[in-house]
Order: structure tokens, then C-alpha cells, then sequence
């Protein structure tokens, strides 16, 4: 095979399983960066299934949400139904998506193993910083809340956790991603900022 012959087999490939369209691309190369961030959670949770800090229905909760979610996240941009979204990203759906699966297989957890994983709560909303409007961040961070607190409480009534343990998670949660929020949507403000004033200024050059 005669090199031009091999990089258009490897253009064709690409093009196969990524897209021909950059833009599109670049949101399916997010995509399979955000599996990255779903498998390290994942690890976390089996070190907690290893040690007896969670259930192993916790793992299998997480595996079917990483394969299902991104799945359908990989098709909708690969075959261009993003494109009827307003965010083509479709960063606002990945984050509930994310959340959808991380609520139920917390259920599984015990107290020590839910007050290390609530980190990811948190660092789940970075993956917006850079596209959600500060009210989309708060409705999502007040959804999120709101969810937790309803499957914290229900665990305890179960008798598997403690008030004592229950209050100072929701409320820490309520004041940490509220806050977040606040941060992201100004350090978003700030970088469009800088973008207008970078445009503006090699107009004026």
C-alpha cells in the first residue's frame, strides 16, 4: 500500500468513527474524554466495593450508566441530532446524565464512601464552566441538591445512614455547589471578556 493510499485509508477511518466535520469532532473527542472522567469515578467505586465501603450493585449501576449514556451521547453527535439542540454539546445533558446515574449507585454507598465520592458532585460541574449560563448551573446545582437530599433522607428512614451523617452532607452540598456555580459562571464571563477585547484589539492592529 502506497503511502497516500495509507493516509487516505486513515482519513477514511477517522472520518468513520470520529467525523468529517472538525467542529463535530472536537465535541466527539469531549465526549470520549468525559468516558475518561466517568471511568475514574468508576475505579472509585470498585476500590469502595473492594474494601466494603459499597455495594456491588453500585458498580453495576455506574458500568451501565458509562456504557449507556455515552453511547447514545457518541451517536447523537456522530449521526448529527445534536445539531437540533441549542447546545450542540449537549454539555447540559451530559451533566444530568451524569447525575441520573451517580444519585442511584450513591444509594449503594456507605457513609465513609459518600462523603469521599460528594467530591465528584462538585467536580462534575467543571465540565460547565465553559459552556452553561450561571442560571442553568444554579437550576442544575438546586436539581441536584434537591435529589440527593430526597435519596439521603429516604436512606435514612431505611435505617442505613444517620441523621447525624445526613444533615451536614445536604448542607454542605447546598452551600458548596450553589458556589461553584457562582464561580463558573463568572470565570465564563470573565474568559468572554477577554475574547471581545482579543477581537477588538487585532481589529484596531
Amino acid at each position: 500500500m502506497s503511502p497516500s493510499e495509507s493516509r487516505s485509508l486513515r482519513t477514511r477511518l477517522i472520518c468513520a468513527v470520529l467525523h468529517h466535520d472538525p467542529a463535530q469532532r472536537i465535541r466527539i473527542i469531549r465526549t470520549l474524554m468525559s468516558v475518561f472522567a466517568w471511568s475514574v469515578t468508576l475505579g472509585l467505586f470498585y476500590v469502595f466495593y473492594v474494601f466494603g465501603m459499597a455495594k456491588r450493585e453500585a458498580v453495576v449501576v455506574f458500568v451501565i450508566g458509562l456504557i449507556g449514556f455515552n453511547s447514545l451521547f457518541y451517536a447523537m453527535i456522530r449521526f448529527d441530532w445534536n445539531l437540533r439542540f441549542k447546545d450542540p454539546s449537549l454539555t447540559l445533558l451530559q451533566l444530568v446524565a451524569v447525575n441520573i446515574i451517580s444519585i442511584p449507585a450513591a444509594h449503594f454507598l456507605n457513609a465513609e464512601a459518600r462523603g469521599i465520592s460528594s467530591v465528584f458532585f462538585i467536580l462534575g460541574f467543571a465540565f460547565g464552566v465553559f459552556k452553561l449560563k450561571f442560571k442553568e448551573m444554579l437550576t442544575l446545582a438546586a436539581a441536584l441538591v434537591a435529589s440527593v437530599s430526597a435519596e439521603v433522607m429516604w436512606t435514612v428512614r431505611q435505617g442505613d445512614l444517620s441523621l447525624s451523617f445526613a444533615i451536614p452532607y445536604c448542607l454542605t452540598l447546598a452551600t458548596a455547589l450553589p458556589l461553584f456555580s457562582a464561580f463558573g459562571a463568572y470565570f465564563s464571563q470573565l474568559r468572554s471578556q477577554m475574547r471581545k477585547a482579543k477581537v477588538a484589539a487585532e481589529a484596531a492592529s
